[in-house]
This record gives structure tokens, C-alpha cells and sequence, in this order.
């Protein structure tokens, strides 16, 4: 080890970022340091590895601070990447690799395009931070990660593509296996039949074989119970990962005013770091991106914008240079894409934001407005052109704090946080992150922590922008009707601030009184719908002035032959708006019926009081597992 330290190049990235800082103090410092230390080494084997750590990391930290601050340059960049990759080799060389496995794991249905992309961005992440595997043996594999892809998908050949898109990867490098609905319906049926009978409302209904789109929630529920009886495999030190297949192990910033994606953080370093440096249980990351709700509760931020966006437009040269180019990407994480953002402790301010365009190169702002015309019916598929979550570095990627949401897109579970099932998965509603998060909190306290590891978020294909599968999102004639989806969102936010209520009387850990439950949950179902008349209301009121300054007889883009697509766009746009949450749509009225009749609140009293003995059953499921 000692002649392998002396080596002038073991250490070539690490002094090349001694050299570039020498003017900061606390790198000269550390660099005097560092060479009375290890010129020449005397440890040997993990002593030097854990040793150097420290240096590493504080050349890590700093250098991904001075890369956010400095527009992510490439120098920045390819530097940060050979530092982990020689530390990664030290790693390898001392043999003294002890770090977590990963093993993670991704429901999908009916989204192959998607799920391509997302497992190409994890052998890229790979390949340039190389966790677990040193970068001097490139035939090697990442012995260190492990996917399992759970199919869910209805349509035969989506599934076919999803098999083989799991071939690729392991033919890359990623171990990847591919959990069909079979594998899925035996490891339900080897559940003791007295058990089995118990679990529909965690692993939805079940006769001779699941059923096709069950739903993430419900998905999740059956691989935590997979992965525990594989968890042998991969040893005591193993977390798993869920993500989404929607999700990609990239960033999303600004630089010089133009949108970028950049592979930017070593996921898997830190979240080994987080986990071996505490007890932590769960671990919730974020996304950047795409916002991680429905259009039907961002359909008024993005009118606000739009409103703003086609008032600067009638006042410009259509001629002229593009002026919706900005370097700062604000608000991020605010959530003020979220028309009820203070519901959950976000201020949302009223002020609109200016469309950040997505054009690269010198254009006009004519062409511009026709990106943007393409993009807003996109809106409807998950995508808000004004509201785009960037990336900021904050503190650093090892610092936690106390969460109470699951992104359920992103988040990681120690092998004990494995036994925590995603509650009341078997009504199949919208918000199942937030209320899973609220019992969580309550569940296991401190060891739920969240961490700023987001990965990107992206809703549509960067083809055609539309999305693949998407459960609650029907097309009919042409035009996109989200009335289930709107209609799961309502009632997953009355069974979100149910469980918020109720967790202040102590629940879960709490036995309450039936009625005490559903006094809780008929109060905040009265208190939602209101929210959302209201809401409602403000849409009518935007739509229309949208409809006001887009068919103003005077506008630019009315008295010219090269808009005529935008125009077309930005029609069915209004159209689908009027048809999903206009005064007339037809979901307010079935939501009120729904009230009316008293299913869905019952159904969520049900699940809400049924939750311990939901809570009894899977711990001693995992007991016979």
C-alpha cells in the first residue's frame, strides 16, 4: 500500500484541485496537511482509504458549491468526476469496500420510453461516479447496484419492451431484473391464506391473479415484500431505493439563461454516507423538473403566467430578439407551482412568473411564442412550462432534516425501514407521499429525515411531449379528459389532511374512536371542497381573460399566416382547460355527488381505522418471511 501511495498520479485529481484553490485558506491548509501525512503513507488498507476520505470530501463539497455558484462549467465538472472516480480506486485498491449495496427498485406500466430513459441516465451515473466498482477495470460490473423492475403495465408488448429495455441493462453493466405479473401473483399467493385475505387494502384485491394497473402504491407494497425475501441476497448492509420510471439521475439548471440537464450528483456516495453515519430508517429526496403533482392543482399558476407571458407578447416586435431568456432560477423547491400551496405550510406569492424559453441560440420572439404555444397543451400530460423546479446545491448533498412528506418517486429505506408499507394503497388515490409521510413522522420520528438528492422529473417524452401511461388521464375525441385524476387528487387531499388532523390527537400510535375519526374526516372534506369551489371559480375568472388577449382581433398573432399552428395550439388549450376544470366541467359535479352519497368518505373512515390493524398484519407477514 505504501509504494502504491507514493505513486505521483494516485493522487493527480486530488492535487489538481489543491493547485486550482491554493488562494483559499482552507484548502492551502489542507493541502500542507495532506502532504506531511501521505508523502510517504505509513497506513495500510482501509486506515489510508478512511484516512483520505476527509480530504476528498471537503474538496467535494467545496467544488460542487463553487460549480452551482460558477454555472456548472465543464472544467468544474469533469473535475468533480475524476475525484470520485480516483477515490473510487483507492477504495478498491485498499479492499476495504464495505459500503452499502443498492437495490432499487421501480414499478412501472405501460411506460417503456420512459423507463429506457431512466435506466440509461443509472448506467451513465455509473459509469462517471463508478460507486462500488474502481474506474481502471471497465469490463467490470457495478456489483454494488441492483435494479428490480416491477411490471404493471396491461398492454403485452409494453411489457415485452420492458423486458428487453432490462436486458440492455444488465448487458451494460447494471444488474436488472424484471418482475413480471406472474413473479408477482405467487409471491402473493404463498401468503398464508388467513393473512392474504386481510392485505387488499395494501396489495388491492386478489382471486387467482393480480390485476393489471394496480397502481404504483399497491406496486411498492408487493416489492417491499419481494425485496424483503431476497434481502439475503445482497447482505446486511443493503438499501433499497424506489423510484419512479418517470425519474432520471440528472439535474435541472440554469446556465446563461438556457435550461440544462447535468449529471451532477454521486447519488449513491452520499446516500451511503447518510445511512452509515446515522440510524436512519427512511430517506425522501425530491425532484427537479417537472412538478410532481396533477394539472388540477397548477392549472391557476399556469394561467397567471400565461396571462403575463401573452401581455408582454402583444406589446413586442414579433421580429424582435427573444427577451424571455433569464440566468436565475428561482423559488426552487417552493412548490409555488401548486395553486394551494399554503395548505402545506408554502407561501405562494400572487405575482406571476415570466416564461423562461426554451429555445436555444439567437431567435425571435416569434418563434418564441410558437414554442410556447406547443408546449401549453402539454400542460395537461404533467408538464408547467412556467414553473419548472431547478436545482440549487443549498448545503451540501449529507446534511438531513426531519421530513413529512415521501416523495414516492424518490426515496430510500434501510433493511429495517423495509417493513414501512405505504398506507391505504388499495383506494387508489392521488397524495399517497404526503399521507404515507404524515404517519411516518408520527411511526419512526427522527429516523424519517429528508435530503436534498433530487432526481429530475420528467412527465413527458422529450419527443413529443406527450406522456405514455398515465392512470386517471383518458382521451376522447382528440381531447384529454382528467376528471379521475381530478376526482383521486380531491379525495387523496381530504385523506392527507385527515391523517394531518388526526396525528395531532396522537394517530397512528394513538387507538382512536371510530367516531372521533370520522368527525376528523367529514370536517376536512367540507373544508377541501370549499377550497376547491374556490378554486374553481379563479380558473373561470383566468380562462377568460386568457381568452380575452389570445383572440383580441389585433394581436399579432391573429393578422399573420406563419401563426396559424400557434394559434391552433393555443386553442385546444383553452378548449381542454374549459373541458377539465371549467364551470361547466362535469367533475366538480361528480365529486359533489360523490359527498352526496357519503362511498368515499366512508371508504376513507374505513381505511383510517383499519390502518392498525393493516399495520399488525404486515409486520407479522414480514415475520414469517
Amino acid at each position: 500500500m505504501r509504494r502504491f501511495i507514493e505513486q505521483e498520479d494516485v493522487f493527480r485529481s486530488l492535487n489538481r484541485f489543491f493547485s486550482l484553490y491554493e488562494n483559499i485558506p482552507e484548502v492551502a491548509s489542507s493541502c500542507r496537511t495532506f502532504h506531511t501525512i501521505y508523502n510517504p503513507c505509513e497506513r495500510k488498507g482501509s486506515d489510508c482509504a478512511e484516512g483520505v476520505r476527509a480530504f476528498y470530501e471537503e474538496a467535494f463539497s467545496l467544488l460542487e458549491d463553487n460549480a452551482s455558484e460558477k454555472g456548472y462549467s465543464n472544467d468544474i465538472l469533469e473535475l468533480q468526476h475524476d475525484l470520485y472516480k480516483e477515490f473510487e480506486h483507492i477504495l478498491s485498491f485498499a479492499g476495504t469496500d464495505f459500503r452499502h449495496h443498492f437495490v432499487i427498485v421501480i414499478p412501472v406500466a405501460d411506460r417503456p420510453l420512459m423507463l429506457r430513459n431512466c435506466l440509461q441516465s443509472l448506467v451513465k451515473q455509473c459509469h462517471i461516479f463508478s460507486y462500488g466498482k474502481s474506474p481502471l477495470e471497465p469490463g467490470a460490473r457495478f456489483g454494488n447496484i441492483s435494479v428490480f423492475v416491477f411490471d404493471d403495465s396491461a398492454d403485452d408488448i409494453n411489457s415485452v419492451n420492458i423486458r428487453d429495455i432490462c436486458a440492455e441493462t444488465t448487458a451494460a453493466g447494471v444488474n436488472t431484473f424484471y418482475v413480471d405479473a406472474d413473479q408477482q401473483t405467487e409471491l402473493i399467493r404463498r401468503i398464508p391464506e388467513g393473512l392474504r385475505g386481510q392485505l387488499n387494502g395494501l396489495v388491492g384485491d386478489f382471486d387467482s391473479r393480480l390485476r393489471h394497473h394496480k397502481g404504483a402504491s399497491i406496486t411498492r407494497n408487493i416489492a417491499s415484500l419481494y425485496i424483503h425475501c431476497r434481502l439475503p441476497e445482497f447482505g446486511d448492509k443493503t438499501l433499497v431505493w424506489f423510484i419512479d420510471s418517470d425519474e432520471e439521475f440528472m439535474v435541472k439548471i440554469k446556465k446563461d439563461g438556457e435550461v440544462m440537464t447535468v449529471p451532477f450528483i454521486n447519488y449513491f456516495y452520499w446516500l451511503d454516507r447518510i445511512f452509515t453515519q446515522s440510524d436512519v430508517e427512511v430517506l425522501t429526496g425530491k425532484v427537479v423538473g417537472d412538478p410532481p403533482v396533477t394539472p388540477s392543482v397548477m392549472i391557476n399558476s399556469f394561467l397567471d403566467d400565461m396571462i403575463y407571458f401573452l401581455e408582454q407578447m402583444a406589446v413586442i416586435d414579433p421580429e424582435a430578439e427573444c427577451i424571455f431568456h433569464d440566468s436565475s432560477a428561482s423559488n426552487t423547491f417552493s412548490a409555488d407551482y401548486h395553486d394551494m400551496a399554503p395548505l402545506f405550510g408554502y407561501s405562494r406569492t400572487a405575482s406571476a412568473r415570466k416564461y423562461s424559453c426554451s429555445l436555444t441560440g439567437k431567435h425571435s420572439a416569434l418563434s418564441c411564442f410558437a414554442d410556447f404555444s406547443k408546449l401549453s397543451p402539454s400542460f395537461f400530460y404533467g408538464l408547467h412550462p412556467t414553473r419548472t423546479q431547478f436545482f440549487s446545491y443549498g448545503n451540501g448533498f449529507n446534511k438531513t432534516e426531519h421530513a413529512r412528506t415521501v416523495y414516492t418517486g424518490n426515496y430510500v429505506v434501510s433493511s429495517a425501514g423495509l417493513r414501512h408499507f405505504i398506507p391505504f394503497a388499495g383506494l387508489g388515490l392521488r397524495m399517497a407521499g404526503p399521507t404515507f409521510g404524515r404517519v411516518l413522522r408520527r411511526v419512526v420520528g427522527d429516523k424519517f429525515v429528508s435530503a436534498n438528492l433530487p432526481l429530475l422529473h420528467r412527465r413527458t417524452s422529450s419527443g413529443n411531449r406527450m406522456n405514455e401511461f398515465r392512470s386517471g388521464v383518458v382521451e376522447e375525441g382528440g381531447l384529454l379528459d382528467l376528471s379521475e385524476e381530478f376526482r383521486r387528487q380531491f379525495w387523496g387531499d381530504v385523506m392527507l389532511f385527515s391523517a394531518e388532523s388526526l396525528s395531532e390527537k396522537g394517530y397512528p400510535e394513538k387507538l382512536l374512536a371510530h367516531a372521533e375519526i370520522a368527525d376528523a374526516v367529514g370536517k376536512v372534506q367540507t373544508d377541501i371542497y370549499k377550497i376547491y369551489r374556490e378554486h374553481q371559480a379563479l380558473t373561470a375568472e383566468k380562462v377568460s381573460r386568457v381568452r380575452q388577449l389570445f383572440s383580441n382581433p389585433s394581436a399579432w398573432w391573429n393578422l399573420r399566416q406563419d401563426t396559424v399552428s400557434s394559434v391552433a395550439s393555443l386553442k385546444t388549450f383553452i378548449c381542454l382547460v374549459e373541458k377539465n376544470f371549467g364551470p361547466s366541467s362535469e367533475v366538480m359535479k361528480t365529486i359533489a355527488d360523490q359527498i352526496a352519497d357519503g362511498f368515499w368518505t366512508k371508504k376513507i373512515i374505513t381505511a383510517l381505522s383499519t390502518y392498525y390493524d393493516d399495520s399488525r398484519i404486515w409486520n407479522d407477514l414480514f415475520k414469517l418471511s
